[in-house]
């Protein structure tokens, strides 16, 4: 990215955002960001929009891998996204995708660790992908690349 940036011959400082972004970042991806992609909607639209496509799927009785390989996972994403408590029975599973900058979703699967088996897998899939647009993230107001991790329960039919 360096490089990049260097090879316009321009100061960092006489670059205004739009300028930086378009010269080295269109087709980067951010992480952090300092508006997170949005779900049409908001919170609300996201649950409605669960609650109406999910379609319930058979929930096995125990983690179809190493639980205490789950927990170390989720003591990780409860510092990190502040999940607060989390339940360790296998009711749900966690979907990755990617919004571009025109919002647009892609590069759908499921988070290894939170797999339960490949109906339930199916099924959230099936759901993201039917997904409208986002609103897609956005860096000093410029749209930007990024990625969204969806956690959706079958017990709740919910996803945060």
């Amino acid at each position: 990215m360096l490089d990049e940036l260097f090879s316009t011959g321009l100061s960092i400082n006489e670059m205004s955002p739009e300028k930086l972004y378009n010269e080295i970042w269109a087709n980067a991806s951010f992480d952090f960001v300092e508006d997170y992609p949005e779900f049409p909607g908001g919170v609300s639209g996201l649950s409605s929009f669960i609650q109406n496509n999910l379609i319930p799927c058979s929930l096995p009785e125990k983690w179809p891998i190493d639980l205490g390989t789950n927990e170390q996972v989720f003591d990780s994403l409860k510092t990190e996204i502040n999940f607060g408590v989390v339940e360790s029975e296998p009711t749900y599973v966690m979907a990755y995708f990617d919004i571009s900058k025109l919002g647009k979703l892609s590069n759908f699967r499921i988070v290894q660790y939170f797999s339960l088996n490949l109906e339930c897998d199916n099924e959230a899939l099936r759901v993201v992908n039917l997904m409208p647009n986002w609103i897609p993230a956005k860096i000093k107001g410029i749209p930007v690349n990024s990625s969204y991790t969806m956690t959706i329960d079958f017990k709740t039919k919910s996803a945060y």
